[in-house]
């Protein structure tokens, strides 16, 4: 029964797939629930501002143009994560689920400089993500979604080049 968690965004997700009746390969779901992508992104921002998680700032490029930025008011939560995941990464501390799970986004996503800003350090560091990422038991999925996104993505920019050279030619 869509409904069951108590996320509106995920209710939103769950209840477009489910209402779908037909099933789709993960590519289509990826390009179907990212046009709501900005949508959710500012459901989420306005959720972890109101939680008092993030802070908005008005920031301006070249003194002229606005943009914001969303920094954590505590950076303690994210430090202690990154903290547990170099642990995990350099010393083989257990590992739960979730953390398994953002090594291998970690890996998918090459962010190892977010945890190792030494260049030889996350030299080595990158080859134990690797492994790690490979051994989980949701690295194929991981795997998986991250060639539907690229594959989106692609398929998004050859669209938008075929239209452009359409209309300007």
């Amino acid at each position: 029964n869509p409904g069951l968690i108590k996320d509106p965004i995920l209710n939103e997700a769950i209840k477009i797939i489910a209402y779908r009746g037909k099933t789709r390969k993960l590519d289509y779901w990826i390009i179907k629930l990212s046009r709501k992508s900005n949508k959710w992104k500012k459901l989420l921002l306005k959720s972890l501002i109101h939680k008092h998680i993030l802070v908005e700032k008005e920031k301006h490029f070249l003194g002229i143009i606005p943009y914001k930025r969303y920094p954590m008011v505590n950076p303690t939560y994210e430090n202690e994560i990154k903290s547990g995941l170099v642990k995990i990464i350099t010393e083989d501390a257990q590992a739960n689920d979730e953390e398994i799970m953002l090594i291998g986004l970690i890996h998918s996503c090459d962010l190892s400089s977010e945890l190792f800003k030494d260049r030889h350090e996350r030299k080595i560091a990158k080859k134990k993500i690797k492994e790690l990422s490979t051994i989980n038991k949701y690295s194929k999925i991981i795997n998986e979604t991250q060639a539907a996104i690229n594959a989106a993505i692609v398929a998004s920019i050859a669209s938008t080049a075929a239209v452009s050279a359409a209309t300007t030619g």
